[in-house]
């Protein structure tokens, strides 16, 4: 990559970070999310896991996987971090059901 790309990515990476950072509504997002997967989590774990979809709840943790991937591979601290979370709670209600 040329100096002068290397900037210019720089540069835009950036901007594009002042303006994920002006959106409260990302943070409200980023935040209430996986605060919703909370008591799903808790009805398999403690109660019981009747009528969920282990099939659904593959798919979400494979679909977290794949963007906790790309995050890395971009670099952005954010998405790895929402990912991360929402890999967890994915795979917590996979195992759940799996038990």
């Amino acid at each position: 990559m040329s100096a002068h790309a290397y900037y210019r990515y720089r540069r835009r990476k950036k901007k594009l970070a002042k303006q994920v950072a002006k959106e409260p509504l990302v943070y409200f997002a980023i935040i209430i999310g996986p605060l919703m997967t909370l008591p799903q989590l808790y009805e398999i774990w403690f109660k019981s896991g009747e009528g969920v979809s282990i099939v659904s709840w593959l798919a979400y943790t494979l679909t977290s996987a794949i963007w906790l991937w790309h995050g890395w591979k971009v670099k952005d601290a954010a998405l790895i971090f929402v990912q991360t979370v929402w890999l967890i709670l994915s795979a917590g209600v996979v195992v759940g059901l799996m038990i």
